[in-house]
């Protein structure tokens, strides 16, 4: 887990030396999928307890179950997310440029690429969850980016267009719609 937690904190920082890594260490898809499992696991939590509510006396089962339905819909929706990111950035990359990435790579690279999304337990400060929400959300398209140019020897101009269609789909909208609203003017928390 350490490597795993490793390899997130340093694709946050854009290190092109990570995501070479990445690229090349085929056991590196159990890295990236735990970021994105616990990304997901950080945005239920982040959308399901604002700070400062009052703690119950009691448990209560069935608010057990829904918490637990909560993060298992959260993950299976960041993993949904995190494969339409990695197939429409296969795809328009292999449409315009003539590189050798395979699938497996993207999908590797830009798992790690999740690792801001760790921050959502922080939307549970509901004044700022939209803000958090934002932030993160480009942070992780921007790492996407700098992955994705670093992988594929390209341009910015060529990452951006590899990396924006499956950002917009598969985390913006489907992240946004399905946890808080804020693509389409929701209010956030």
């Amino acid at each position: 887990m350490r490597g795993m937690l490793y390899r997130a904190f340093m694709a946050a920082r854009f290190d092109r030396a990570t995501f070479r890594d990445v690229r090349a260490d085929q056991e590196a898809i159990l890295n990236a999928l735990g970021i994105v499992i616990l990304a997901g696991m950080a945005m239920a939590i982040g959308t399901s307890s604002p700070l400062g509510s009052s703690i119950p006396s009691s448990i209560d089962p069935t608010m057990v179950v829904a918490r637990l339905y909560g993060i298992w819909f959260a993950v299976v929706t960041f993993m949904l997310g995190w494969l339409i990111w990695a197939g429409m950035a296969y795809v328009v990359g292999k449409a315009f440029q003539r590189d050798q990435v395979t699938f497996r790579e993207i999908l590797r690279v830009l798992g790690v690429c999740f690792g801001p999304g760790i921050l959502f337990v922080f939307m549970a400060a509901t004044p700022v969850s939209w803000i958090v929400f934002y932030a993160v959300s480009v942070w992780m398209l921007a790492a996407g980016v700098a992955a994705l140019k670093e992988i594929r020897q390209s341009d910015w101009i060529g990452a951006i267009a590899d990396c924006a269609l499956g950002w917009v789909l598969g985390i913006w909208f489907l992240q946004g719609i399905m946890f808080v609203g804020l693509p389409f003017g929701g209010g956030g928390g």
